[in-house]
């Protein structure tokens, strides 16, 4: 029987709190580990019928999961207010990066290239 749950999460905090490796996740899915992390990290999207297996192996309902969420955004630091790069913008996008973010998402954050963020974190 599936849990209520009181709040919608992303799939990739649903996952966290399940305790199961992606190893367990992909093996409860019949798919290989990357497909297994692409769902979890948003780069591909389940059909329908995955989608249930999914909140079934995660002991949720499907309605739980904000299907729209950013993983990536998930424990991030927020970006100082202001422009270009600071010391303090700097370190922040330096976690944004350790955590997925793409460079040229934190390049245009902070209103730079990104071969200048290269620069600047080189």
């Amino acid at each position: 029987m599936a849990k209520k749950a009181t709040e919608k999460k992303s799939l990739l905090e649903w996952h966290r709190q399940s305790g199961l490796s992606v190893q367990e996740f992909a093996d409860a899915l019949g798919v290989t580990i990357q497909t297994a992390s692409n769902y979890l990290n948003g780069r591909n999207e389940p059909g329908v019928v995955r989608a249930v297996r999914m909140a079934e192996v995660l002991k949720i309902r499907v309605e739980d999961v904000d299907w729209s969420a950013d993983p990536k955004a998930l424990d991030l630091p927020l970006m100082p207010e202001g422009e270009g790069v600071t010391p303090e913008r700097l370190a922040i996008a330096r976690v944004w990066i350790s955590k997925g973010k793409t460079k040229t998402e934190v390049a245009k954050v902070l209103g730079i290239s990104r071969q200048k963020l290269y620069d600047y974190i080189s």
